[in-house]
């Protein structure tokens, strides 16, 4: 009976060592490019932020939001990062931050929150033409998910851009139907939620140290 189950255990196994590779390379097809226009070292470690809530086009924006606080929390020293809701709690902070405020904007923040300085978060599905598995339908078929999120900080003192970056993850894939291939890849949601927490990782990265 031992030697029954481990003729039927083994071929598994092999099957096994044989697909998990297979898996792996076809779910690491997602590039992210990285851009820093403005301030791509920040100095975290002095005075009191703000993160603004997420602007985002998936239909679950909190966990966006979520995401981004667990990593600046990671960069950001305890008791100095506050969200904007709980701003509002005590505080006359208005209903709605801009996503690109003016300095009026900036100034009544800053006169209402007495914080130094405010993240703000855009976060979008550009292409999602694939779900998690992706096969072919056509002669030729070239199919393609993206998404970008963008940072925007700024001084609320001087009411100043001081830093400005984006990352963009995509995945393309180019099928010839005669092959019959099935891979898993990355959702547009997928890459949108990866690309907050690997730019978010940028700043960490960069940031400069006292």
């Amino acid at each position: 009976m031992k030697n029954s189950e481990e003729r039927i255990s083994r071929p598994a196994i092999y099957l096994l060592i044989l697909v998990f590779p297979i898996l792996l390379s076809s779910c690491g097809g997602a590039k992210y490019d990285y851009h820093f226009e403005r301030g791509k070292e920040v100095d975290f470690n002095q005075g009191k932020w703000i993160l603004n809530n997420a602007h985002t086009n998936i239909s679950y924006p909190d966990k966006i939001h979520n995401l981004a606080l667990e990593k600046f929390q990671k960069i950001i020293p305890d008791s100095s990062l506050f969200e904007i809701f709980d701003l509002r709690r005590t505080m006359l902070v208005a209903e709605t931050i801009p996503i690109h405020p003016n300095p009026e904007d900036l100034r009544r923040l800053r006169e209402f929150s007495d914080c130094d300085y405010l993240i703000n978060i855009e976060n979008e599905v550009l292409r999602n033409d694939m779900g998690s598995f992706s096969g072919s339908s056509t002669a030729h078929n070239e199919q393609t998910n993206k998404a970008a999120t963008y940072i925007e900080i700024y001084d609320l003192r001087t009411f100043q851009l001081i830093s400005k970056s984006s990352a963009v993850g995509t995945v393309e894939v180019t099928k010839n139907r005669d092959l019959g291939s099935l891979n898993y890849v990355r959702s547009g949601v997928t890459l949108a939620l990866n690309t907050v927490t690997k730019l978010i990782r940028r700043y960490k990265r960069y940031q400069l140290k006292n």
